[in-house]
């Protein structure tokens, strides 16, 4: 793959299915959880001064560049799991091929101040 950028200028097609299938699954997920029941806030610690340590986990396999990615998650994360649970610690997950641009996906991330919605992110 070409690097600087590249994969992220020539994308249009990936992007726009984002933009269509976002609220899908957002819509999705919100109807799962209201037909389950499901509570998505993190149990309590067993003791008050003790942190928990559970993450709700996404991974982003073939995060590429990260420009579909910093959209997708960024409206999942504002229109999903944050009216869910506010609170949640999020663990994000990105992975791709050791070849990949890295240094584009950490720049994309880091100017759109992405990485704030999370609690820990890793690359992989």
């Amino acid at each position: 793959m070409k690097g600087k950028g590249h994969y992220n200028e020539n994308s249009l097609p990936q992007s726009k299915s984002i933009e269509l299938g976002t609220q899908k699954v957002v819509q999705f997920l919100t109807l799962i959880a209201q037909r389950l029941g499901k509570d998505f806030s993190v149990p309590k610690a067993e003791k008050d001064d003790e942190p928990r340590k559970s993450y709700a986990t996404f991974v982003d396999y073939g995060c590429s560049q990260g420009a579909n990615s910093v959209k997708f998650f960024s409206k999942f994360i504002a229109e999903f799991v944050r009216k869910e649970s506010p609170s949640l610690p999020i663990l994000l997950v990105h992975e791709d091929q050791a070849t990949n641009d890295w240094d584009t996906l950490l720049n994309t991330s880091t100017k759109s101040r992405y990485y704030s919605n999370f609690s820990k992110v890793c690359l992989v």
